[in-house]
């Protein structure tokens, strides 16, 4: 009988490994930011400086109207600027809106 001579070559194995792990990250990489320039062409971000009396829930009530899910733009907003739950009269807040 012969023998089989089967020696598998690791080093073309795991260089195939490498190079489709390589090109799994690129197309990954090409469709998050393809995501996000699409997230910022749907927004526009604005400067709002804070009235007396304001609540984010008044700002985002006053802004974008009652169609919008207001938990979530003001999470968002708590996020982009770094709030916690104090708003002071004539800061100045980053909100990011639906274009129109």
């Amino acid at each position: 009988m012969k023998s089989n001579n089967f020696k598998p070559r690791w080093g073309r194995i795991i260089g195939a490994i490498i190079i489709v792990l390589v090109l799994i990250m690129g197309i990954v990489q090409v469709f998050s930011e393809s995501t996000s320039v699409e997230t910022q062409k749907k927004t526009i971000t604005i400067m709002y400086q804070v009235e007396e009396g304001d609540t984010l829930w008044s700002i985002v009530k006053d802004l974008m109207g009652e169609s919008v899910n207001a938990q979530q733009v003001i999470y968002q907003i708590k996020q982009d600027n770094k709030i916690q739950d104090t708003l002071n009269a004539g800061q100045v807040i980053k909100i990011r809106m639906p274009k129109q």
